[in-house]
């Protein structure tokens, strides 16, 4: 068997790896187009229509590299999101997002958000 880990995952935007990315999201989805006809003897039938994608990057924020320098609402990018050193998805994609958590003053805990993102083209998958 051989599982891995996601430990060497990263996320470069336009070839540039972002710093601090804690995980990533990718979904990817065909929409059905659903039909009846005599020849379906009474049962739904399907054909597989455009395909989307879309997905989730969760950040802690670099005061040296911070996500936001690379990435913006509206933004128009490729996302290379990388399983392992060398295996990833190409997504051209719009930034459709930035959420931040909450700055937490009382507890000092490190300030993290998450980028979400909308396909806009073709997902290019991995090679195994």
């Amino acid at each position: 068997m051989a599982l891995k880990s996601g430990k060497d995952g990263r996320v470069e935007v336009d070839g540039a790896q972002v710093a601090a990315i804690t995980s990533w999201r990718l979904r990817t989805s065909a929409t059905a187009l659903e039909y009846f006809s005599s020849a379906t003897n009474g049962w739904k039938s399907r054909l597989p229509g455009p395909k989307d994608s879309r997905g989730e990057i969760e950040f802690q924020l670099d005061f040296d590299n911070p996500l936001t320098e690379k990435i913006e609402e509206g933004a128009l990018v490729t996302l290379r999101l990388f399983l392992d050193r060398t295996r990833f998805y190409s997504v051209p994609c719009m930034i459709e997002s930035l959420d931040w958590e909450p700055v937490d003053i009382d507890r000092g805990t490190t300030i993290a958000g998450k980028a979400t993102f909308l396909g806009a083209g073709p997902v290019t998958k991995p090679v195994f």
